[in-house]
């Protein structure tokens, strides 16, 4: 988020937020979260989202609770998610291949240990 802060096109279009559930089992699922995502998170990013793709929800969240949540939701927010079950190409046609990550069939190496490091300095900066 902070790199698309400095990024005019980001700022103009609004960034995308891809988001793989593969795995998520009900038992992972905490009720309050998409309710504080959507009325807490979402609303105050300092940056426009311009999409939020969820990557092959599980079932119960695809059929059952997305649908409930979706009634909550503003029709500009509604109209900004996209729901791909499957394989992940349809995703390209929101996200370049060197945008995603090669688990989802893109071309960017996501270094985890990097990004932790840089998280844990910037909590250690705000705590001072």
């Amino acid at each position: 988020m902070l790199y698309a802060l400095r990024n005019p096109d980001a700022q103009r279009k609004g960034v995308c937020l891809v988001h793989d559930m593969r795995g998520i089992q009900l038992r992972n699922l905490d009720s309050s979260v998409p309710r504080l995502i959507f009325t807490t998170v979402l609303p105050n990013l300092p940056i426009r989202v311009g999409r939020i793709i969820l990557f092959n929800p599980p079932w119960v969240v695809g059929r059952v609770i997305l649908p409930i949540v979706l009634t909550f939701m503003s029709s500009k927010l509604k109209s900004r998610l996209v729901v791909i079950n499957g394989k992940p190409e349809p995703i390209f046609e929101y996200v370049s291949r060197d945008n995603l990550p090669t688990e989802l069939g893109g071309s960017f190496e996501v270094d985890a240990e990097k990004i932790v490091a840089n998280a844990a300095k910037i909590a250690r900066l705000g705590a001072d």
